[in-house]
């Protein structure tokens, strides 16, 4: 656009009239280019909120996971230990 501003810039009214559409085109896109910005900081920080809350889920699996593992540990420790006892009772009262 600033090219015309140049070729008219003889002829008065015209060239005016396409600096003035030339400023009009510059400040929409301003406008749109601000708004933009705008809906794309709301986005990051929504996805960083997503991330957080996605990051908090991710520990606590991991805790109830490990809270678990130790659980299983300690039944499978009991089985055992059960299994050894049903054996000695087995080979001494059999």
């Amino acid at each position: 656009m600033e090219y015309l501003s140049a070729f008219y810039w003889d002829t008065g009214d015209v060239c005016a009239n396409v600096l003035l559409l030339t400023d009009v085109h510059k400040l929409s896109l301003f406008f749109s280019l601000e708004a933009d910005i705008k809906r794309l900081k709301a986005d990051l920080q929504a996805s960083r909120n997503s991330e957080a809350e996605l990051r908090a889920q991710i520990a606590n699996k991991t805790n109830e996971d490990r809270i678990q593992k130790a659980t299983l540990a300690q039944v499978q420790q009991d089985n055992d230990n059960l299994q050894n006892k049903s054996v000695l009772v087995n080979y001494c009262c059999g």
